[in-house]
């Protein structure tokens, strides 16, 4: 998009001619009132990302070409440059915690956003959320929160929040994308976020391992996280007792409760005891946490689809089939992105990197094989990061403005699609016709594989086993008229004994 730019700010965007000659009509005063001044020139305008207004000290932008700015505002420069003196940026940038940033020079940018200092962040290839993660995930990301925090701790530096919304994933690897949260040490002063992280990291994790109750759609109904109060409330008495809820939860929890029932009394205490928490005991604290967290695992629950990939209803033989289609389907098509809709643990996933895919986003329901599909990107670095999705219902824009975190069709938009062993899950499963479910997933990539599962399919045939066969539409002919109607049909394939099928679509 451009702009008819003064030195403060844009003020019309120009997308056409024909715009551009309504606005000068309109606005002939003012634009020759400008010229005078010579305060107008046409330039690059970005626009801001939804979910940094919260930030007081400077906000994130993108412009038509992707780049990914962010300003410093006048309550953050005096930090900003003793932070640059101190070379905490750089320094965390190399030792992998920070994202790749750059102050920018361009005089320009600096007017546009009416800053003296510009930042430029490299893009991370897909925006993720918490809530979206597995439970090995959101572990990662917390005990890399907290190693990062050890590592400024050492540099006399801090985080000013404990937000898990700050850390994104490039493949399996968590990356700190807020550079503003970074701030100077102060001497004994308390952990600023240590209730978001609990809310937000600890919480979660515990309700996955103590309880067994995955973690995400309680997460994505509640953006701040799961709150203390709530976890322990699903506590037995037996866990309650345990030390470390004890000292980390339950104890902190009480202390938020008198100021909330009594605020002046303890406002009164906080005033006569002003002192923090010394550097030494606030690196053990971080220290003990991170040890709890690492040895935290999810209760092992047996579900339907853990083990789908070792134990199905087609042989060795028809699983390297559907690998060799992904990978030549991916290597013909030099397709660099990917979603896999329906991964399990990840088989077809990598055999679309080996066909040459640079980054595979994985999806699935069912978190053992989530758990299990990151593990395995873990233990062979691929570049490939799986996902929880209720396909039926997906993330939703939603926050302030219903626009502070996006919706799923608003960020993941790839080069191609594949989904395998899919659509039946939402056709039959879940009701949703036929044809709406090929036209969502097309929606997706221009290029792509389905998998038709017929009615004789032995997994169909389970699945209709107990509910009245209300599906007369569900069929092959169907399949390929609605496929047809919204892309060409370049390659198709029987894979296995029961007719399954897999279709290689072009979109228009």
């Amino acid at each position: 998009m451009y702009g008819i730019y003064s030195s403060r700010k844009v003020l019309f965007p120009v997308k056409t001619f024909k715009v551009w000659r309504e606005i000068f009509l309109d606005n002939y005063i003012l634009f020759f009132n400008l010229l005078k001044t010579k305060k107008v020139r046409v330039i690059l305008t970005a626009k801001r990302i939804s979910g940094s207004y919260r930030d007081p000290n400077g906000q994130v932008y993108f412009d038509e070409n992707n780049k990914i700015y962010r300003t410093i505002n006048s309550s953050m420069i005096q930090t900003y440059k003793k932070m640059k003196a101190d070379g905490i940026i750089n320094a965390s940038i190399d030792a992998g915690y920070l994202v790749f940033t750059q102050e920018i020079s361009s005089e320009e940018l600096r007017q546009q956003f009416d800053t003296p200092y510009v930042l430029q962040h490299e893009k991370i290839p897909y925006i993720t959320y918490p809530y979206e993660w597995s439970f090995h995930e959101l572990k990662a990301a917390a005990l890399f929160h907290l190693e990062f925090q050890k590592f400024l701790l050492d540099r006399n530096y801090t985080l000013s929040d404990a937000t898990a919304y700050n850390i994104q994933f490039i493949g399996h690897k968590p990356i700190f994308i807020d550079v503003l949260s970074i701030i100077p040490y102060q001497k004994e002063s308390l952990w600023l976020g240590y209730q978001q992280f609990l809310e937000q990291f600890l919480n979660p994790l515990l309700l996955s391992s103590l309880k067994g109750i995955p973690f995400n759609s309680w997460y994505r109904g509640s953006l701040e996280g799961i709150s203390t109060t709530d976890l322990l409330s699903t506590l037995s008495i037996k866990q309650k007792l345990n030390w470390r809820i004890l000292l980390f939860l339950t104890l902190y929890q009480k202390a938020e409760n008198k100021v909330v029932k009594k605020p002046e009394e303890a406002l009164k205490k906080i005033v006569a005891n002003q002192k923090g928490i010394p550097k030494k005991s606030l690196i053990s604290m971080l220290t003990q946490l991170h040890s709890w967290i690492k040895k935290l695992e999810p209760v092992d629950k047996i579900t339907v689809w853990s083990d789908y990939a070792d134990i199905n209803t087609y042989d060795n033989q028809e699983r390297d089939i559907k690998a060799q289609f992904v990978s030549e389907f991916v290597a013909r098509n030099k397709l660099k992105t990917l979603v896999d809709l329906g991964c399990n643990t990840g088989d077809y996933s990598q055999a679309a990197i080996e066909g040459g895919a640079e980054y595979v986003i994985g999806f699935d329901f069912d978190h053992q094989a989530l758990s299990k599909a990151y593990l395995r990107s873990v233990a062979k670095n691929l570049c490939f990061l799986p996902l929880w999705l209720d396909a039926s219902n997906p993330s939703p824009s939603q926050g302030w403005l219903e626009s502070e975190r996006e919706g799923f069709s608003n960020r993941f938009q790839t080069d191609g699609v594949i989904a395998l062993a899919f659509e039946h899950h939402l056709a039959i499963a879940k009701n949703i016709p036929l044809e709406q479910v090929i036209m969502w997933i097309t929606s997706i990539a221009r290029y792509g594989v389905i998998e038709f599962v017929p009615k004789n399919d032995p997994t169909v045939l389970q699945m209709l086993s107990t509910r009245e066969d209300i599906f007369p539409n569900y069929n092959q002919s169907s399949f390929e008229i609605a496929l047809s109607k919204l892309s060409t049909i370049i390659n198709k394939e029987v894979i296995s004994k029961s007719g399954r099928i897999l279709y290689e679509y072009k979109r228009s």
